[in-house]
């Protein structure tokens, strides 16, 4: 196969697969558009497991500047019983905890933490953190560990979200298709693989015209 005629290939797979990722957003955008059907009534569905104040705390003085700041930084992760919740924590903060500031509390950012009332801002510090090539300030929580202690909450389904099996249906046919082996090096869906050859760099440009090149059978 002549260079010009693989690189006719390739740009034909990249047109078909471009094709096929813009219905898909459309597609899940119509899904996401579709909403939800509130329930007559809410229905159990498992466990959250979280932080609460200490019995004491909760009855001394700052109690309300406490609750204020907890609902601000608390994260709640789902379970269907209580030692899933729990394993679901321990899983879930062993692989994203360097986002957070400790395993079930967040940092907040500028926004989040001027909406806060004048006593529960003291109960931040300010720090600033490297993002790219620049800085942004966040607010870390400064109550003591031990005010808190571990809580379940019982978690409720109170809406349902409206689907359509003809759309879901379209999505994963066109999951599939880019999943091939011949599609999949181009689609921005597999592995971040994304395509380099139509890249408007020109120094990605060069680097797919080598390897095709590099590939060029000879004789």
């Amino acid at each position: 196969m002549s260079r010009t005629s693989k690189k006719a290939i390739i740009a034909e797979r990249i047109k078909f697969v471009s094709k096929l990722e813009k219905e898909l957003k459309r597609i899940r955008k119509a899904r996401s558009a579709l909403g939800y059907l509130e329930l007559p009534k809410p229905l159990r569905d498992g466990w959250y497991k979280t932080f609460r104040l200490r019995d004491d705390i909760s009855r001394s003085k700052q109690a309300k500047a406490y609750q204020e700041v907890l609902d601000a930084v608390l994260i709640e992760i789902w379970g269907r019983e209580k030692k899933h919740a729990h394993k679901n924590w321990n899983k879930f903060f062993n692989r994203h905890g360097q986002n957070y500031q400790r395993p079930g509390i967040r940092r907040l950012n500028e926004k989040e933490f001027n909406k806060l009332s004048s006593k529960a801002k003291k109960c931040f510090v300010k720090r600033r953190r490297k993002v790219y090539q620049g800085y942004k300030f966040i607010y870390a929580c400064i109550i003591p560990k031990y005010y808190l202690v571990i809580a379940y909450r019982r978690a409720y389904i109170t809406k349902r979200k409206i689907l359509s099996p003809i759309l879901e249906k379209r999505e994963q046919e066109i999951i599939e298709i880019l999943q091939k082996s011949t599609l999949r090096t181009y689609s921005l869906y597999h592995k971040y693989n994304y395509r380099l050859y139509h890249n408007p760099h020109k120094k990605e440009r060069r680097k797919v015209k080598m390897e095709l090149s590099r590939k060029q059978p000879t004789g």
